[in-house]
């Protein structure tokens, strides 16, 4: 038996998006960027404004994780009491909106990069092979 929770942050992720990205698009210039679209507002990471954003960021990420893991404890509780000799073994955890320094080759060089991922996770090893047979189905 497989019980997926889906749960974030209740919001709180959606304020700060909502939130740093009129702020960024304002920035932008000032940080000499320019914008092609404002959806893709950013701001140099080491900047106060970068830093505030990840560590805004990060807070969601560990409400959503508290939420999680709250609700599989109950979760749990109500199986125990319904199914005393089943046992719920945690399979995946992960946060859908993340920004987390990876390596990546970028003009040839390997470069460590911020890379924020909203909606989908890095695939890589076995990762990448359970995704391709799952879409050859």
């Amino acid at each position: 038996m497989v019980v997926s929770i889906h749960c974030g942050s209740r919001g709180l992720g959606h304020q700060i998006g909502t939130e740093f990205l009129r702020e960024m698009v304002v920035a932008a210039p000032h940080y000499g960027i320019r914008l092609p679209d404002r959806e893709l507002a950013c701001a140099p990471i080491h900047s106060p404004l970068g830093q505030r954003y990840l560590g805004a960021m990060r807070a969601a990420i560990n409400c959503a994780l508290a939420n999680r893991q709250i609700l599989t404890h109950f979760t749990r509780r109500v199986f125990a009491q319904l199914l005393p000799k089943a046992t719920m073994d945690l399979l995946y955890d992960v946060s859908h909106n993340t920004c987390k320094v990876e390596e990546h080759l970028v003009d040839g060089r390997r470069r460590k990069l911020y890379v924020h991922r909203k909606g989908r996770l890095a695939l890589s090893g076995r990762d990448t092979a359970i995704s391709r047979r799952a879409t050859e189905r």
